[in-house]
């Protein structure tokens, strides 16, 4: 029980990008980008406040292989 009272490591920016992505993706498969971006954006800027216009295009990218 020790081992959950630690601290875990942030997620790094590009794991979590294509975390994000890929879970967009399977949960709106017919949905165009510009549909979700918003709601990816406000989720992604819980984590990393400020951070989301340095981050779209790399998640955009993400979501664009993940077809």
């Amino acid at each position: 029980m020790a081992a959950r009272d630690r601290c875990l490591d942030p997620i790094p920016r590009t794991q979590l990008g294509a975390l994000y992505a890929r879970e967009a993706r399977d949960l709106h498969p017919d949905r165009a980008w510009h549909e979700v971006e918003p709601l990816i954006g406000r989720l992604w800027e819980r984590e990393r406040p400020g951070d989301w216009s340095r981050s779209r295009p790399m998640v955009r990218e993400f979501w664009r292989k993940a077809r």
